[in-house]
C-alpha cells in the first residue's frame, strides 16, 4: 500500500479530519503549515517511502468503505496522476475537484515550473480518472472557506487552466455559479465562483493570486456586505463578456430539484 499525506494549512476543520482518517489509515502522514499548493505537495513527496503517494486535503472526507489498493488501471512505473471523484456538498457535483489523489513520488519531489492549477502541471504524463467516489470535500465550514473555494475553481474553470478544458468544464462553471444557494454558506461559494470567473475573463492578470491565500483573504475582505443580496448583477456582467449563454441563480426549491434530477438521468 502506498503512503497516505494528509494536507493541512489554516483549515478549520483539520484537526478533526486527520484524526478521523488516522480511525481507518493509521499510517497516514502530514504535512501542515506549509506556504504554497506546490511547496506542500514537493514537502509530501520528501516525506514518504512509497514509489506513490496519496494525497487528502485537509477539508476532504475519505469515505470509509473507501479501498486504497484499488487502484483501476495502474502501470507499473506509472507517472500519470490519479483522481478520484469527490463529492461537493453545495452544488453536488461529482468529478475530481478536492478529491483524492495518487502521485508519483519522484516526478512531484523534482517539479521545477508549475501554473496556475498544480495538478494539471504535475500531470505531464496524463490523468487517470478513478470513477469511485472516494470522499466529500467540505470546504464549507465559514463564509471565507466557502467563497474562496468557489473563488478558486471559477477562476480556473473560466480560464481554461484546467487541463482538457472544453464545454464540460463550462457546464461545472455555471453549475458552481447558480446552484446550491440552499446549503450552508452556498451564497458565499457562488459569489465566489462568479467572481473567480470575472477574474479569470477581464485580463487574466491576476489569475496567479488564487494560490496565495492571504490576497484570497484580502479580496474577501472587501467585499461589501450587501455582495450577497446582488448576487444576479455579477452574472450579468458574465453574461455581457458572452463567456456563456445564460446564469441562472436557483432559489433554495429550484437548487435541490435541479440536484436530485442532475444524478437521476
Amino acid at each position: 500500500m502506498f503512503d497516505i499525506v494528509f494536507i493541512s494549512y489554516e483549515e478549520t476543520n483539520a484537526d478533526e479530519n486527520f484524526e478521523r482518517l488516522l480511525d481507518f489509515a493509521p499510517h497516514a502522514q502530514r504535512v501542515h503549515g506549509v506556504k504554497g499548493i506546490a511547496q506542500a505537495h514537493i514537502a509530501a513527496a520528501e516525506l514518504v517511502s512509497t514509489s506513490h503517494f496519496f494525497t487528502v486535503d485537509a477539508d476532504n472526507l475519505v469515505h470509509d468503505d473507501f479501498d486504497w489498493e484499488s487502484i483501476i488501471d495502474f502501470q507499473k512505473d506509472d507517472k500519470r496522476i490519479h483522481v478520484w471523484s469527490c463529492q461537493n456538498p453545495v452544488n453536488g457535483l461529482v468529478y475530481g475537484y478536492g478529491g483524492v489523489k495518487l502521485w508519483p513520488t519522484d516526478h512531484v519531489e523534482n517539479i521545477k515550473e508549475y501554473a496556475t492549477d498544480f495538478t494539471t502541471s504535475v500531470a505531464t504524463h496524463g490523468f487517470k480518472v478513478q470513477n469511485t467516489i472516494a470522499s466529500t470535500t467540505c470546504f464549507n465550514t465559514d463564509a471565507y472557506n466557502a467563497w474562496k473555494s468557489g473563488y478558486r475553481e471559477g477562476s480556473k474553470l473560466a480560464s481554461g487552466t484546467i487541463h482538457n478544458a472544453d464545454s464540460r468544464s463550462l457546464n461545472r462553471l455555471i453549475v458552481w455559479m447558480s446552484v446550491g444557494i440552499e446549503t450552508i454558506y452556498g451564497p458565499e461559494c457562488i459569489l465566489g465562483a462568479r467572481m473567480g470567473a470575472l477574474n479569470a475573463i477581464d485580463d487574466g492578470s491576476h489569475l496567479h493570486e488564487i494560490n496565495d491565500f492571504k490576497r484570497c483573504k484580502e479580496i474577501f475582505d472587501c467585499i461589501p456586505k450587501y455582495a450577497l443580496k446582488h448576487l444576479k448583477d455579477f452574472g450579468l456582467s458574465i453574461l455581457e463578456k458572452e463567456l456563456v449563454r445564460q446564469i441562472t441563480l436557483y432559489d433554495p426549491e429550484q437548487s435541490k430539484v435541479f440536484k436530485e434530477l442532475m444524478y437521476s438521468i
